[in-house]
Order: structure tokens, then C-alpha cells, then sequence
């Protein structure tokens, strides 16, 4: 609950200056979240929504079919409209046994087309380029944040990370425009701290 609460005052101050939405970086993102999902909306409430995985890139669950607790909606982030049969690829983070999606609608990616996915209207990828870019990233840099106890909205300026696979740089492929996306990120935060 503490968490939770946490998180939505975090976010509010950092939206309250603008009604512009401020995008979470997807480095911190994959970091935080439990699980990242593959899979489509199956039903859809006022509260929850109904989500079938058809694929894990980050963690496990015990079923494939997950119910998802809405984010509330402001100015800056209409979201909790969701269609059944939208695929999308899902950042989710569990809380008292509930899961939600981490950071409100950034961690949501939804698609139509699996060759052509769009990440913050400016890179497109394939499914595939995307789990291969989020796998890779997951098992070599860390913020720290995992069982953390702090908030999305805690650590948004979080600039610190470690190279826990030495060899990240090298491994990643050059022609994935998500891999160098995440790379672009990494650099940005090196340069600001």
C-alpha cells in the first residue's frame, strides 16, 4: 500500500508543473518491473482488465492469464481504455498480489502489427527485436532497483546503473534499434551525472 501511494504522489508532483506527460526511461523501466509480458486483452472492467501472455521476456507467473489493476487517469494520462484483442508488450510490477503496469501507460507498448512495433512514436521494431533488445538489457545493467522498495516515481532521475555483463556493449546488435535505443539512454545518464 505504502508503495502504491508512493508512487502516485511521486507521480503527481512530477506532472503537476505540466500537463505534458513525462516519459519514464525504458532502461529504469525493464530494471524495475517483475515482469515485461507478451500477449493480448481478453476482457476488459472498470477496474481491471484481463490480459492472456503468450510470452515472458523478464520473469514468470503462475498462470498465463493475469488480471491487471488500472492506473488512474489524469490530464496528462487519459490511459484505462483498453480494446479486447490489443496485443501489447507489458512492463508489470506486483503489488499485495496485485499487478499493475509500471510507470502508468509507459509501461504499456501496444501493437497492431508485430513486424512494426512503434516505441514513443520515434523507433520501430519487430516483436522479436524487442524481446532480443529488453533480454539482453535486463541480464547486463542494473539500477539497483530490483526488490527495491522504492517507487517508480522514486527513482525517475535515477542515474546510477552498473554493467553487470561487462561485455553489454559488445554483445548488443548494432542493426536493433531497441538495443541502440537502450544505449542511447545509457549514455545520456552517463553524460548528466
Amino acid at each position: 500500500m505504502k508503495k502504491s501511494i508512493s508512487s502516485i504522489l511521486a507521480f503527481i508532483l512530477l506532472t503537476s508543473f505540466v500537463n505534458d506527460k513525462i516519459y519514464f526511461d525504458f532502461d529504469i523501466l525493464i530494471d524495475y518491473s517483475d515482469y515485461i509480458v507478451v500477449g493480448e486483452v481478453i476482457d476488459d472492467d472498470s477496474l481491471f482488465y484481463k490480459f492472456n501472455i503468450s510470452d515472458f521476456i523478464k520473469g514468470k507467473l503462475s498462470s498465463k492469464i493475469v488480471s491487471i489493476k488500472k492506473y488512474p487517469t489524469w490530464d496528462c494520462e487519459p490511459g484505462g481504455y483498453y480494446k479486447t484483442g490489443q496485443k501489447a508488450i507489458l512492463f508489470l510490477y506486483n503489488i499485495n498480489d496485485t499487478l499493475r503496469t509500471s510507470g502508468g501507460s509507459d509501461g504499456e507498448i501496444f501493437y497492431n502489427d508485430s513486424s512494426h512495433i512503434v516505441l514513443n512514436n520515434k523507433t520501430e521494431a519487430s516483436l522479436s527485436q524487442y524481446k532480443e533488445a529488453f533480454k539482453l538489457f535486463d541480464s547486463s545493467v542494473s539500477f539497483g532497483l530490483k526488490n527495491s522498495k522504492k517507487t517508480i516515481g522514486e527513482v525517475y532521475f535515477n542515474k546510477n546503473y552498473k554493467l553487470t555483463n561487462k561485455k553489454y556493449y559488445k554483445n548488443i546488435d548494432k542493426k536493433n534499434p531497441i538495443s541502440r535505443f537502450l544505449v542511447e539512454s545509457l549514455k545520456k545518464k552517463k553524460k548528466r551525472k
